[in-house]
């Protein structure tokens, strides 16, 4: 979908900047520089592009409080909200929502994407919807359209519509945003009039808002700044994995019950997973039904919960909450904002509970995140097989296929997630089956013992646009989904391992030079249908 973005000079990476700091998008990661990773390149889904669509229309609070019921059985519990809102409004055009499904990964329909823009722009269009393209071009939003659009082109439909006029008005919509207050005005001259690239990057500097706020995904024990006791699940071993084991605070022991994986949303909240439960990809942290405090639920379970996680400029009783230390964890959905409080921050196995902001920030109760990673006692993050579930087809050295390649086949889970914190370096196209590799951030930990830099190569995926090389991709991120890409016989993901770092004058072959067994570790409780016989290392 062509743009009008040309004639502004701006490339579509300083739309989306702008965009992101007027809280249109979150990012899909946060780099480790603390910038949010904007994905402009990859598809933008249905789910993603509705999202959009209820953001710039000011009703994503509306849907987030009314909590729709929603009558699609494929659609996660975080996007019920959004798809029910847009149910209960008739916002969902189209006859293409068939067999009960949503679709949340289906691209976005680009002509249902832009009545929904310009909808809020005041043109209305009803049962002419699919005419939307065409309207949109003559507001100067869109030059043409195709039936699909990347995130990008929805991040720039979005900002052109900000420009343009509203319907039987004089106003544009920014201006009358700024009228109801929903827009700052010194935000709108320099994040949505101005085109000019370096004026706008100084004030982004000067607002503070170069480097987001925000926490990367991976690994962290959760501290209290006060006294510096954890969030800890109440009990590790086989209790750590059943729905409603409380969730609590202790001293620090440094064992994995207090460790949590975080992963962030496309609307900006969090998940907190328990290390513990399956080595953080299965219990999520929710509320506690049984008392007033927090517990752990499966990912489906309405109990389960998101949350906000924001910094503190200071704490008025202790001097101390940096910008880089201190945060308050906000439940997602408090009409009231309130944060998680510990009843007493001084005693073991105290329970945790929302409480007003206020209350927290005088009694210095703000939490630590201190990045872990799946780590050694030497500090290397160890490199995990890269599903929850082990599923292997074909081994190394295999007649099959795998005649001369040392590599595995897997027909696990359908996403895969990265083994370690690693940056794709290459991405080969069908005549390599869509191979991506990724290569480790920095010397990781072995299966076999020793520490080294890792490169892992993935095939078969069928579709990889959602990825880019160069892209940082932290431990345990989904990224590559089992496919059939290159001629496979199946949907499978194809997984060689190479010691040391990426090198772009090899020949690709699919073959790796270090066995699966002695590369990766298996967590704890990872379902094994079938190991190939192999000797795995299990940790955590």
């Amino acid at each position: 979908m062509a743009q009008r973005v040309s004639e502004t000079g701006l490339s579509v990476t300083d739309i989306a900047t702008r965009m992101c700091y007027l809280g249109y998008l979150t990012g899909t990661a946060i780099a480790e520089d603390g910038t949010p990773v904007l994905d402009i390149d990859s598809v933008c889904t249905r789910i993603s592009g509705l999202i959009f669509a209820l953001r710039f229309m000011g009703v994503e609070q509306d849907a987030l409080t009314e909590n729709n019921t929603c009558s699609f059985k494929d659609v996660p519990n975080w996007a019920a909200p959004y798809v029910g809102y847009a149910e209960a409004h008739s916002l969902l055009y189209g006859d293409d929502f068939t067999g009960g499904e949503f679709g949340c990964a289906k691209p976005m329909d680009t002509s249902w994407f832009l009545s929904l823009i310009i909808k809020t722009l005041g043109y209305d269009l009803g049962e002419q919807w699919r005419i939307s393209g065409a309207v949109a071009a003559q507001l100067g939003i869109v030059d043409s359209i195709e039936p699909a659009m990347s995130r990008g082109d929805a991040i720039v439909a979005m900002w052109s519509a900000l420009r343009a006029y509203c319907a039987n008005d004089s106003q544009t919509f920014a201006e009358k945003l700024i009228a109801g207050g929903r827009l700052e005005y010194n935000d709108a001259v320099f994040l949505v009039w101005s085109v000019d690239a370096a004026e706008t990057e100084q004030y982004l500097k000067t607002a503070g808002l170069s480097v987001m706020p925000t926490l990367a995904d991976g690994y962290y024990t959760i501290s209290l700044e006060s006294t510096g006791k954890c969030l800890n699940v109440y009990s590790d071993g086989p209790n750590g994995d059943y729905d409603g084991v409380p969730v609590t605070v202790w001293r620090q022991t440094g064992d994995v019950t207090q460790r949590f994986r975080i992963e962030r949303t496309e609307r900006g909240t969090y998940k907190l997973y328990a290390a513990s439960s399956k080595g953080g990809f299965n219990r999520l942290l929710g509320d506690n039904v049984k008392s007033n405090g927090l517990a752990l639920w499966r990912q489906n379970a309405n109990l389960a919960g998101e949350y906000y996680i924001k910094r503190v400029s200071a704490c008025p009783q202790t001097g101390s909450g940096d910008n880089n230390k201190c945060w308050y964890i906000i439940p997602a959905g408090e009409e009231i904002e309130s944060v998680l409080t510990v009843t007493d921050p001084s005693k073991d196995g105290c329970a945790i509970t929302a409480a007003p902001s206020d209350v927290s920030l005088a009694s210095g109760q703000h939490w630590i995140f201190t990045s872990d990673g799946v780590t050694s006692s030497s500090g290397q993050e160890m490199a995990l097989f890269p599903n929850d579930v082990v599923n292997i087809t074909q081994g190394a050295y295999e007649n099959y296929s795998h005649g001369r390649q040392n590599a595995i086949d897997c027909v696990s889970n359908t996403r895969f997630f990265a083994p370690f914190t690693g940056v794709i370096k290459h991405i080969g196209g069908t005549n390599e089956c869509n191979g991506v590799y990724l290569e480790s951030v920095n010397p990781v930990m072995y299966a076999d013992g020793t520490c080294d830099y890792m490169t892992v190569l993935f095939m078969h995926d069928d579709d990889t646009s959602d990825l880019y090389e160069g892209q940082v991709i932290p431990q345990g991120q989904a990224f590559i989904d089992k496919g059939s890409a290159g001629d496979a016989t199946g949907a499978h993901v194809h997984i060689a391992v190479y010691r040391g770092k990426y090198d772009a004058n090899a020949v690709f072959t699919g073959s790796g030079n270090v066995y699966a067994q002695n590369a990766f570790f298996l967590l704890r409780d990872t379902v094994i249908k079938s190991g190939y016989d192999l000797s795995w290392s299990i940790i955590y």
